[in-house]
């Protein structure tokens, strides 16, 4: 019996430990993707940026914020026991990845593949990124 408790406890830290609240802050790598223009999707590096990343209520929520804009995006979030990682969406076709262990993750903004009209397109973006933890 006390065996079993001491596995359960054991698990439990480990899951903890996979998805606890804190604050980041990152250095974006690399960022590129697809700038609609002249009809047509075009290849394009973009700007790297520099990013705040807060893990939230036990890694099922997740704010993330580029240190040019002044609005936080939220995400909701899953842990993965496994590989443990976040696994964050928004309501804006975003998706973003983040191991708290590694320290690294990468973000894709897709809106613009869905969007109906052709002159207001939203630009097709993945990014990755590195953190420090403060």
């Amino acid at each position: 019996m006390i065996k079993k408790l001491l596995i359960a406890c054991c698990v439990s830290l480990v899951s903890f430990n996979a998805s606890a609240d804190g604050k980041y802050g990152c250095v974006m790598s690399v960022a590129g993707g697809f700038f609609w223009q002249g009809n047509s999707w075009q290849l394009k590096n973009f700007e790297k940026e520099n990013i705040i990343i807060s893990v939230q209520r036990n890694g099922s929520a997740l704010k993330y914020r580029a240190t040019s804009d002044d609005s936080d995006y939220e995400y909701t979030c899953t842990a993965s026991t496994k590989n443990r990682y976040l696994t964050c969406v928004d309501t804006l076709g975003s998706l973003l990845l983040f191991d708290e262990v590694g320290l690294k993750g990468g973000v894709a903004q897709l809106l613009g593949s869905i969007a109906r009209s052709t002159e207001d397109k939203d630009s097709l973006s993945v990014a990755e990124f590195t953190c420090q933890r403060f």
